[in-house]
């Protein structure tokens, strides 16, 4: 669903109104397949960002 979404145009840095992008949602959630996905795409934390 990820590659889906960025093939559309998806933004893996969008800070969400949790405060989180969804790289950080995947850390939070425990899914470190998908954190290795996301920083492959150049995916950052919201911490990273400011």
């Amino acid at each position: 669903m990820a590659d889906y979404l960025l093939r559309r145009g998806g933004d893996v840095n969008l800070v969400g109104y949790d405060r989180l992008t969804p790289l950080d949602a995947a850390e939070r959630s425990g899914h470190p397949t998908l954190v290795a996905w996301l920083r492959d795409q150049g995916a950052r934390s919201a911490e990273e960002l400011v």
